[in-house]
C-alpha cells in the first residue's frame, strides 16, 4: 500500500533463510504481480510498480548476505518471522531506514511468533525496552511498540488449530504459541526462567538495612575469565534462609589481569566476602609475566579458590537452584537483582542446549560467560533445605526454636520452686 501510494517507495521485506523467503512471499508476489498493475524481476528479487516505487525481497543468514543491503536507503524495513533473525543483523539492516522524500517517516516493522531464539532480544527491545546505554547509545524506548496479537484474538481459528497447538511436542513451543510467552524458545536450555520469579527490583533488607550492608551476611564472588572475549565476574549474597541472590556482576573486556583485580577489588569495598570461586583456567602459567592470572589476582588481594568445572554435573545444579525453592512460597533458590545483574539477566535465559553433548550448552558463538561464572558460584554452595521455612535469626536476638526450648526450661523451673515452697 505505501508502495502504490507514494511514489519512489522503497521497501525491504527480509525472511532469514532464502527457502522461507521463497516457500511465503516470492510464491505470492508471482501470482499477485498483475491484479496491482506490478512487474516482479525474477533475477533481482524485486517488485517494481509504474510510479517508480520498488518492494524488494531478501534474506540475510549471514555476515555476507547482510552486506548487500547496507549501501541502500529504504523508507520502510519489515522482517518477516523476526525472532529467527539475529540481533547484530536485524541493527545492521535497520541502520538503513532512512528517507529524504517530504513527509515520508522511515520504518522498521517486525512481525514474529515467540518461541525463536531471537524472542528474548525481541522481547528487550520492543517489549521490556530495557537497552542499556552501552549495549546501543541511540536507543530510544518512545521509537518501539509491541501490538499483541494471540490465539483468542483470532476470529478466525477454530479449536481444531488450538488442538494442534497442544499436540506439539515442545513445551517451550506450546507457551510460546498457546499463550503469547516470549521468555521460552525451541532449544532453550533454561526452560524453567522466568523474569517476574528469578529477577528482584529491590535487594531485601532486614531492619530497614539492604543485606548487601550488613555485616553478619556473608557475601561471595564467582569469577569467569574471557581472554579474548568478554569476562564476567559475579557477587551473590547468601540469604538467611538459604537462598542465593547476585546482587552485583562487572562484565570486563580486558585481558589485563591486575587492572581486573583491581577493578573488582575496588567494587567490593564495603561488602564482607568470604572467598571468590573462579575459573580453572585462570591458574595456567603462561604470558610476559611468567605468572598464572590466579598468582596475579593474588598480589592485587583477590585471592581465588578453582572452581569445580564439571559442566554437566554444574548445569543440573544451576537447573536446581532456578527450579526448587526453600519453602512454602514459590520463589526460587537462586535469584537475580535487575539493577545489578543486566547482562546475567539478558545473557542466561539465551543458552541453547547442545544436541551433540546431551547435558551441556553450546559454548561457540554465545555469550556464556554469565552463565559459567553463575554455574561456578552454585557449584560452590550447598543446597539449602527444600522441605522446612528456614526462619530468619537476627544476631543478638533469640531464634524461635531456641525461644521454645528456653520458656519450656524456665517453667520447668517454676514448676519446681513451686514444689519445693509447698513441701
Amino acid at each position: 500500500m505505501r508502495c502504490l501510494s507514494q511514489p519512489g517507495y522503497r521497501a525491504l521485506l527480509l525472511r532469514r533463510t532464502y527457502p522461507e523467503l521463497a516457500d511465503t512471499h516470492i510464491e505470492r508476489v508471482v501470482l499477485e504481480q498483475f491484479s496491482i498493475n506490478a512487474s516482479y524481476g525474477k533475477t533481482e528479487f524485486k517488485l517494481r510498480f509504474p510510479n517508480g516505487s520498488v518492494l524488494q525481497f531478501g534474506h540475510c543468514e549471514d555476515d555476507s548476505t547482510v552486506s548487500k543491503y547496507l549501501s541502500t536507503e529504504y523508507d520502510w524495513i519489515g522482517f518477516d518471522e523476526a525472532s529467527t533473525f539475529d540481533e547484530r543483523h536485524y541493527l545492521w539492516i535497520s541502520s538503513r531506514a532512512r528517507s529524504t522524500k517530504p513527509g515520508v517517516q522511515a520504518l522498521v516493522r517486525c512481525a514474529s511468533n515467540p518461541g525463536g531464539t531471537g524472542a528474548l532480544w525481541l522481547k528487550r527491545r520492543y517489549i521490556d525496552k530495557d537497552i542499556t546505554f552501552d549495549e546501543d547509545e541511540a536507543f530510544n524506548p518512545d521509537e518501539y511498540e509491541f501490538i499483541p496479537s494471540k490465539l483468542t484474538d483470532n476470529p478466525y481459528l477454530g479449536d481444531d488449530y488450538r488442538k494442534r497447538l497442544l499436540a506439539l511436542p515442545s513445551a517451550a513451543l506450546r507457551r510460546a504459541y498457546l499463550y503469547g510467552e516470549w521468555d521460552c524458545f525451541e532449544g532453550q536450555e533454561f526452560a524453567e526462567w522466568k523474569q517476574d520469579r528469578h529477577v528482584v527490583d529491590e535487594i531485601p533488607t532486614i531492619n530497614g538495612k539492604p543485606i548487601t550492608e550488613i555485616p553478619w551476611i556473608e557475601c561471595f564472588r564467582a569469577v569467569d575469565w574471557g581472554y579474548t572475549e568478554n569476562g564476567c565476574c559475579g557477587w551473590y549474597a547468601c540469604l538467611p534462609d538459604g537462598r542465593l541472590l547476585k546482587f552485583k556482576e562487572f562484565v570486563f573486556k580486558t585481558t589485563i589481569a591486575k587492572n581486573v583485580a583491581k577493578a573488582i577489588k575496588e567494587m567490593s569495598r564495603g561488602i564482607k566476602i568470604r572467598y571468590t570461586i573462579a575459573d580453572p583456567s585462570m591458574w595456567m602459567k603462561g604470558g610476559a609475566m611468567g605468572e598464572s592470572i590466579a598468582e596475579t589476582f593474588a598480589k592485587a588481594g583477590v585471592g581465588l579458590i578453582q572452581a569445580d568445572n564439571d559442566r554437566i554435573n554444574g548445569w543440573q545444579r544451576l537447573h536446581h537452584w532456578l527450579i526448587e525453592t526453600a519453602g512454602q512460597d514459590d520463589t526460587p533458590l537462586l535469584r537475580f537483582y535487575r539493577h545489578g545483574c543486566q547482562y546475567t539477566i539478558r545473557t542466561l535465559p539465551l543458552m541453547v542446549s547442545d544436541p551433540k553433548r546431551p547435558g551441556d550448552i553450546k559454548s561457540k558463538a554465545v555469550e556464556d560467560h554469565a552463565a559459567d561464572e553463575t554455574r561456578y558460584a552454585v557449584m560452590s554452595r550447598p543446597a539449602p533445605s527444600i522441605n522446612k521455612i528456614r526462619k530468619i535469626v537476627i544476631p543478638g536476638t533469640i531464634g524461635w526454636e531456641v525461644k521454645r526450648i528456653l520458656d519450656k526450661q524456665r517453667r520447668g523451673k517454676r514448676l519446681g520452686a513451686e514444689s519445693v515452697r509447698r513441701r
